[in-house]
């Protein structure tokens, strides 16, 4: 085990231990209040380039497979721990999480003070950070920080070249099938969204978030998904274009925006966007309207303010923000949490049976 450090930007000092071979990263410190999933989450691209602080007191305890994959690959800048756990006892797994982290040279400090440093965000908000078992110097690791750009995109995570998506879920088997098409843009799409549309039975194409509108035309779609990713949505001008753009020409093919698709969707019809002190990273939000209530994983740092040309569906009864959208009379929808769940509970799979019956009466 070697001594670890995490230095936040306004020069606040956690000390922990890592067993990570040496690695130094600089990311947006956040935290995620989900007990379980922590693989879904260290691989979902909407955590690209953040520093991910688990709040459940250990970390690792079911291990890691190829099922639970959210991306290709691993996409936190690092993980802070309070407890690293060693075994195993889990049917599914494949590798300890520990091996997993290392394979892919993702930093992990453990053995630090986590319920401080949560307390920590949630008083004075999201800040860049940097994490380190190989530089010990504070000074350095403050100029190492001030140089460092951290700029979340869609463009750092997103496909560069457009493909069809083939596997199904491998453990939602719906009784009722779409065959449709849906085209998928992916801003940093998770994986089991498209398992999920598989599963429907529809066929999805997945294309990148600023290709030309004539690719998006020429697969023919009756229903396009705007998915999840990182990053700033008022500033992702191209994708905001594009979209304006798809739905002049379009507007009566249905619409599902999933929390960074929800933002860019409502920027395109105009509204605005702003930053929250400290997100909402969980598996366990009620969101809902009046007595209806549904219990969603979420993952975002941005929200939508309210806007005059939707109808609001779904509130974050939390906090009161803007979490669902309907357009009617057309046929768009949106959330700003994640349906597809993975992880978290199942409360909102519905709405892509209600997207999936909307695509297939444009069929």
């Amino acid at each position: 085990m070697r001594k670890a450090i995490l230095l936040l930007a306004d020069g606040t000092c956690f000390r922990g231990w890592s067993s990570s071979p040496p690695i130094t990263a600089v990311g947006e410190l956040v935290f995620n209040t989900g007990m379980t999933g922590y693989q879904e989450i260290v691989s979902d691209p909407s955590y690209h380039q953040q520093i991910v602080t688990f709040t459940a007191p250990e970390i690792g305890n079911t291990g890691t497979n190829l099922f639970d994959q959210e991306s290709v690959h691993p996409q936190v800048a690092a993980i802070l721990v309070r407890n690293l756990s060693p075994s195993v006892p889990h049917a599914r797994s494949q590798s300890s999480f520990t091996s997993y982290l290392q394979q892919h040279s993702i930093l992990c400090i453990q053995q630090l003070d986590t319920r401080a440093l949560v307390r920590h965000i949630r008083r004075f908000g999201v800040m860049h950070a940097i994490a380190s078992n190989q530089l010990l110097d504070l000074s350095q690791l403050r100029a190492l920080l001030q140089s460092s750009t951290i700029q979340p995109s869609p463009s750092l995570v997103a496909t560069h070249s457009y493909y069809e998506w083939t596997e199904p879920s491998h453990w939602f088997y719906p009784s009722s099938s779409y065959p449709c098409r849906i085209l998928v843009v992916d801003y940093g799409v998770k994986y089991n969204i498209l398992r999920l549309l598989k599963s429907f039975g529809a066929s999805v194409f997945v294309v990148p978030p600023t290709s030309d509108i004539s690719l998006w035309e020429s697969l023919q779609p009756h229903g396009v998904l705007l998915s999840n990713g990182p990053g700033d949505p008022s500033t992702l001008h191209d994708c905001i274009h594009n979209l304006k753009l798809w739905l002049s020409k379009h507007a009566s093919i249905p619409i599902l925006g999933i929390c960074m698709g929800h933002q860019l969707l409502s920027l395109a019809h105009g509204a605005s966007t702003f930053a929250l002190k400290f997100g909402h990273r969980a598996l366990n939000h009620p969101t809902g309207f009046h007595r209806l209530v549904e219990i969603s994983s979420q993952n975002h740092g941005y929200a939508v303010h309210a806007p005059s040309f939707a109808k609001i569906t779904h509130f974050n009864l939390h906090d009161g923000t803007v979490a669902g959208l309907s357009y009617s009379p057309k046929p768009y929808i949106s959330v700003q949490y994640h349906p597809e769940a993975s992880p978290g509970p199942h409360d909102a799979t519905y709405l892509f049976e209600h997207f999936l019956r909307l695509a297939i009466h444009h069929v």
